[in-house]
C-alpha cells in the first residue's frame, strides 16, 4: 500500500510485524495425509490449540515416498485446513440376493442411517442420515402401512402395543436394530428385506401392493415399497440405527389372529 505526503514522494508503508509461529513435532508420521489430519484433530486439547502437517522426505527402506509428520502449537486459529473427503459415486452399489436388488449406498458403512421416525397419524416414516461426505439424492421419508391391530386392541395404548400377540406396530423407542435378513419375512415370500426391532417378528418390510401403503394393513410389521425396504435394509447398521414409533394410530380393519389374512372390519373404534 502506498501514501502520498504533500512534501516528500511517495513510500510504501512498512507491514505489520506478526508474531512468529513455533510448532512442536510429534512422533506422529503417517503416508497418507487424511490419517494425519485425523491423528492431528485427536491430539487437540487445552494446551495444544492448532496443528499443522509437514511433508518429510521419507529414507530408504521406507513404506511410503514420503511421511505426512503431524505438529502443534499453542496458538489458536492456526494450521492446515483438513481435506474435504472425495464424494464416491454411483450413489448406490447393488448386489442380488433372493432374486432382487439389495441397495447400499457408495460410502457404506460410514453414510448410514442413523434414525427412522415412524409417525402413524401421517403414515410416513423419515430418514436421517449420518453423511460426512455430503452424498446427495439420499432418500428422506417414504410411504408406510402399519399395523391393524388384533381385535379388540388398541394399539394407541404404548404399553399394549409393544406386547407380543398385539399385532400392533409399537410405539415408543428408540428401538435400535436387531437384525437384518438379506431375503425375505420367513415364509412370506413377498415381504422382502426385513429390518428387524423391538420384539421377535416386527420389521420394516417390502410390500405386495403399493396401492396398500397409506393405511394400516400389516400384523404389526411396517410395510414399504420393495425398492424402499431395500435401500433401509442396505443402508442400515445393527444396534446403531434407532427406530422410533410415534403419532395415532387409526385402522378400519382388526385381524383375529396372525394367521388371519383378510381381517374384518372394526365396529368400534379400537375394538
Amino acid at each position: 500500500m502506498y501514501v502520498r505526503s504533500k512534501t516528500a514522494p511517495l513510500k510504501k508503508k512498512a507491514p505489520k510485524s506478526t508474531p512468529s509461529t513455533s510448532w512442536t513435532n510429534t512422533k506422529y508420521a503417517y503416508c497418507k495425509a487424511t490419517a494425519a489430519h485425523k491423528q492431528g484433530e485427536k491430539l487437540l486439547d487445552k494446551k495444544w490449540k492448532s496443528y499443522n502437517i509437514k511433508e518429510e522426505k521419507a529414507g530408504k527402506g521406507a513404506k511410503c515416498k514420503k511421511w505426512h509428520r503431524v505438529m502443534l502449537t499453542e496458538t489458536a486459529g492456526v494450521g492446515t485446513t483438513p481435506p474435504k473427503p472425495k464424494k464416491c459415486s454411483p450413489l448406490w452399489k447393488k448386489n442380488a440376493p433372493c432374486g432382487n436388488v439389495k441397495y447400499s449406498n457408495c460410502d457404506y458403512p460410514k453414510t448410514y442411517i442413523t434414525k427412522i421416525d415412524i409417525d402413524l397419524s401421517s403414515f410416513k416414516l423419515a430418514l436421517t442420515w449420518k453423511n460426512p461426505t455430503g452424498l446427495s439424492s439420499l432418500p428422506s421419508s417414504y410411504r408406510i402401512a402399519p399395523g391393524a391391530g388384533k381385535c379388540g386392541v388398541n394399539c394407541n395404548k404404548g404399553s399394549e402395543s409393544r406386547k407380543s400377540g398385539t399385532l400392533c406396530t409399537p410405539k415408543g423407542g428408540p428401538f435400535p436394530v436387531k437384525q437384518k435378513s438379506r431375503c425375505s419375512l420367513g415364509s412370506t415370500s413377498w415381504a422382502k428385506y426385513p429390518t428387524f426391532f423391538q420384539r421377535s417378528g416386527i420389521a420394516i418390510h417390502g410390500n405386495s401392493s403399493k396401492a396398500a401403503l397409506g393405511s394400516s394393513k400389516s400384523h404389526g410389521c411396517v410395510r414399504v415399497d420393495s425398492k424402499n425396504a431395500a435401500i433401509i435394509q442396505g443402508n442400515s447398521v445393527v444396534k446403531k440405527t434407532k427406530i422410533s414409533v410415534s403419532g395415532t394410530w387409526t385402522s378400519s380393519k382388526c385381524f383375529k389372529s396372525l394367521k388371519d389374512n383378510k381381517g374384518k372390519k372394526r365396529i368400534k373404534f379400537g375394538k
